[in-house]
């Protein structure tokens, strides 16, 4: 039988030297140490017999090896892997791996994977947490659909896990009203669809420190209100959406890293009310787009450039703020078309685009007080098109910034960990 003194005090290493603090996980428990071990040296071979035995607030230490169960977890337990890349739960590839029926779990150490077969019934969930105050960190979960799927699931930090699965659908999935969630410092790569997805009134999460590669719509908030998205890289060569708002408002994005992907940052379908500061914003074709009746949005101190076709286009929406960004090398530094009014372009830097603004049937745009590449003594003019009842734009037209800056903005640098 292996040292188990020797295995509580690694137990003990993995509670209390991790960033988040380890708080007792259910008051008035029996808090007993359980272990399990493939070979059948410890108090049980498989991981749900140790689960089905435990008492609330039990930890169970997990043994190396591939345990071939899919397991549900019904009661606040600490679930703790010997190695993240050794202790390996393979699910049969037909149900969910991991289902968390309980509040205040806590599972750490795992290599979670499914069991890829050509009748796989998809999708299949590695981590299912319908449940509260639980922590998912230090694991490794593969091919599955989902990586961690939560419903109706609120106040769970998620971090520290590497999500992975080419061909799948989400890494992490926050489904209906799940809220004050934190995720962070994981890395999540090569899913088709979404990195992470928001919907349903799943309010005031913190998505933070994150590193995303490969999948199509990275961070996606779906009629969910009160997000922060902070500090987030995101690298994808192809086609996609850095960060994806849907009816979304009071959110706020910032500090974040987004390049080598179509759209930087797209705020859609009455998107109102939104902050989107301090990022940089490179190498895409499009750097912020803001559609379909958007409203009200703040774009200030950013980095926009060397996107290839614009660095921020509005489209039907209003009063909208761009201010204090830093916009250049961009193949259309802004772009305002199609019915957008009252929007307000102030001391910005215009610099090295190859056409710095213009507009199309769009009015009463404020531009003023912007930095236009060089010191100028007469309003700068912006060119455009505008339509007369409703028709295409064909008249062409010009809007002026009266007090252009007569030299570049010494603005803050976005604080981004890259």
């Amino acid at each position: 039988m292996k040292n188990r003194s020797t295995i509580f005090g690694i137990i003990l290493l993995l509670l209390f030297s991790s960033s988040i603090p380890f708080v007792s996980i259910y008051e008035g428990s029996s808090n007993d140490f359980i272990y399990v071990d493939g070979d059948g040296t410890a108090d049980y071979v498989r991981i749900q017999d140790a689960i089905d035995n435990a008492s609330e607030g039990d930890t169970i230490f997990v043994y190396n090896g591939t345990y071939y169960e899919n397991i549900i977890i019904d009661k606040p337990i600490n679930l703790i892997g010997e190695d993240t890349n050794n202790t390996i739960i393979r699910g049969d590839g037909i149900n969910n791996i991991v289902t968390i029926n309980s509040d205040w779990i806590d599972i750490s150490g795992f290599n979670i994977c499914n069991t890829l077969l050509e009748n796989s019934k998809e999708p299949i969930v590695c981590v299912s947490l319908n449940s509260s105050f639980s922590m998912i960190h230090n694991n490794i979960l593969y091919n599955c659909s989902y990586g961690i799927y939560l419903n109706s699931s609120s106040n769970n930090k998620i971090y520290k896990n590497i999500i992975y699965k080419r061909g799948g659908i989400c890494g992490i999935f926050l489904f209906h009203r799940c809220s004050n969630n934190s995720i962070f410092e994981n890395m999540i790569y090569d899913f088709d669809y979404w990195g992470i997805y928001l919907w349903n009134n799943s309010n005031n999460n913190m998505i933070y420190d994150n590193n995303f590669i490969s999948s199509h719509q990275t961070i996606t908030i779906d009629n969910s209100n009160n997000n922060i998205i902070h500090n987030n890289t995101i690298d994808k060569s192809g086609h996609g959406v850095g960060m994806w708002l849907i009816a979304g408002k009071n959110n706020e994005i910032s500090g974040n890293f987004i390049e080598n992907i179509t759209y930087g940052i797209v705020l859609d379908k009455a998107s109102n009310y939104n902050i989107i500061k301090n990022n940089i914003i490179q190498n895409n074709m499009d750097g912020i787009n803001i559609w379909q009746k958007s409203d009200n949005n703040i774009v200030m101190n950013n980095i926009v450039s060397n996107n290839r076709n614009d660095g921020i286009y509005i489209a039907e929406s209003k009063e909208n703020s761009v201010q204090l960004n830093n916009i250049t090398n961009n193949g259309q530094g802004v772009n305002i078309i199609r019915k957008s009014i009252r929007n307000t372009i102030i001391a910005n830097n215009f610099e090295n685009n190859k056409v710095n603004a213009l507009f199309h049937s769009s009015y009463l745009t404020t531009w003023d007080m912007n930095y236009w590449g060089q010191p100028r003594d007469t309003p700068y003019m912006i060119w455009g098109r505008i339509g007369i009842f409703n028709s295409i734009s064909i008249i062409p037209w010009v809007q002026f910034d009266r007090n252009p800056a007569q030299e570049p903005y010494d603005m803050p640098f976005p604080e981004v960990s890259i």
